[in-house]
């Protein structure tokens, strides 16, 4: 699924007019006609449930008259459209008047608002259709009481194309609706997935309305599903029944020291999630993995035989990474960089000519590239792109949703929150899956975008069978979350009846 800017939004739009010789009325119609059959479709509604619709002056607030129109017209009887404006584009205004001279019943509102609370009691559904994507900047004070008022309500929240509030660089302390739905029109919005606005978005759903598909483009940034990570698979997978483990690759894995053993053991066991060979160096000089499938090592050498390279997890000795990064500055396998790798300055990853892959989360990645961590998180893909260009690497920024930037400046989205990634040794584990596909023969950001995707699976897995878990336990729902995206447990080389033969 394609991820778009406002902005690009908005071009889309215009060239379907200018170009296509769609007119503002016919793609509001279309709108309306399909978000009100999304509506229908997710949230099942009653024709006895209240609704209220609640619209601006914009165009927003006109797919809001359709989409009244449209359910009134099926029955909907109980059902109030509230506008909280007296100006209106032309499109919107003439949705208004079709909607009033077909009898809907419809309450103006100006400013100051009284407080609407007493208008939502027993209402099942409000549909907030204020503001769309063409909000520049935040939601002025006094719009604060209607939008609390939809947030203290006990009605389900549906907001059409972006809760209103969100805008791009939406920061902490601002004030918008917070949806239970998000049907946003045609293409999902990159703005949805910062990490202040993402909580306010709810369960997303994008509703196509038309618009020529030709005039997407082929380079607009992805949201990463399932269905991308397997035409990565088909495309580029060489690994099948017949594989041997040296055609699966072999991951070096450099992590561990003393008071950060744990995070060489999970980075090396999440290793072995889809390569054929693992070797485990810890500057500690402990046998840290207990896991006997795990070759260890006493140095950095023979350098040519490994696939892929993890280094930094649980790692502190600067002076020790410093060192792996100049054995490895010719090599031009993907390297994996993580935790303690960010002690260090970009400037040292300079004579490097691996691959890069780095794994910061937040607060690491505005260390490392001495970035303000509110601009990061208002702005993430702008400061993403400026990092990925600067050290020509893949980052994945690992946050509530995880962004995979590419040096070309293309942004993938992992839109899965999940409380169990929240916890000690989760970033030790996604380097050790990353690290494993990379040495089975993926290009770094293919391998970036499978191993969070693989990653996130099994988060889920873990969760809806054990609930909250350590690291340890999320470790054991790698190689189901593997063979689910494969579909190997649909496939068996031999039935157990051939094997009794």
């Amino acid at each position: 699924m394609k991820v778009v800017t406002c902005q690009r939004m908005a071009e889309i739009d215009r060239t379907s007019i200018d170009d296509y010789f769609f007119s503002e009325e016919v793609l509001m119609e279309n709108a309306g006609i399909h978000l009100v059959f999304k509506f229908l479709e997710i949230c099942r509604p009653s024709v006895n449930d209240k609704i209220i619709v609640i619209c601006g002056g914009g165009n927003n607030g006109g797919d809001g008259y359709v989409i009244a129109r449209q359910l009134f017209s099926k029955g909907f009887c109980n059902l109030k459209v509230i506008s909280i404006s007296n100006k209106f584009s032309p499109a919107t205004e003439k949705n208004r008047k079709i909607a009033t001279r077909l009898g809907l019943d419809i309450i103006d509102f100006s400013l100051p608002f009284d407080s609407l609370s007493g208008l939502f009691d027993n209402s099942s559904f409000i549909i907030d259709c204020m503001f769309g994507t063409g909000l520049r900047s935040a939601l002025r004070t006094e719009y604060h009481s209607i939008v609390n008022d939809i947030n203290d309500s006990e009605a389900a929240v549906v907001s059409v194309d972006i809760p209103s509030g969100i805008y791009e660089g939406f920061g902490e302390d601002d004030v918008a609706v917070c949806a239970d739905y998000l049907f946003t029109v045609e293409l999902l919005k990159n703005i949805f997935y910062s990490s202040f606005a993402r909580r306010f978005c709810g369960k997303i759903f994008p509703v196509s309305i038309g618009f020529p598909k030709e005039i997407f483009c082929s380079d607009d940034n992805l949201l990463i599903t399932r269905d991308l990570c397997q035409k990565l698979l088909a495309g580029n997978c060489k690994i099948d029944d017949f594989s041997y483990k040296n055609k699966r690759g072999h991951v070096c894995v450099v992590a561990g020291c003393s008071g950060y053993l744990g995070a060489a053991s999970l980075c090396s066991k999440a290793s072995t999630a889809f390569a054929g060979l693992v070797s485990l160096l810890s500057p500690s000089g402990d046998d840290v993995s207990s896991y006997d499938s795990v070759i260890k090592l006493h140095q950095l050498d023979s350098l040519q035989r490994f696939s892929s390279f993890v280094i930094g997890s649980g790692v502190v000795d600067q002076d020790f990474l410093l060192g792996c990064l100049k054995k490895i500055q010719s090599l031009d396998s993907v390297a994996v960089f993580d935790a303690g790798i960010f002690n260090l300055s970009p400037g040292d990853f300079a004579g490097v000519a691996s691959k890069k892959i780095f794994t910061p989360h937040i607060g690491e990645f505005c260390n490392f590239f001495s970035y303000q961590r509110d601009e990061v998180l208002r702005f993430p893909e702008k400061f993403l792109r400026m990092a990925c260009l600067d050290t020509q690497s893949v980052i994945v920024l690992k946050s509530s949703v995880t962004l995979v930037g590419l040096p070309s400046g293309q942004i993938f989205y992992l839109d899965k929150p999940s409380v169990v990634k929240a916890t000690a040794g989760s970033g030790d584990l996604l380097a050790g899956i990353i690290g494993s596909f990379a040495a089975a023969g993926f290009s770094a950001h293919e391998a970036a975008i499978l191993g969070v995707f693989v990653h996130s699976l099994a988060a889920d897995l873990a969760f809806q069978e054990k609930g909250l878990v350590c690291a340890d336990i999320f470790l054991e729902f790698l190689p189901k979350a593997v063979d689910i995206l494969f579909g190997f447990e649909k496939r068996a080389f031999f039935t157990e009846e051939e094997y009794e033969k």
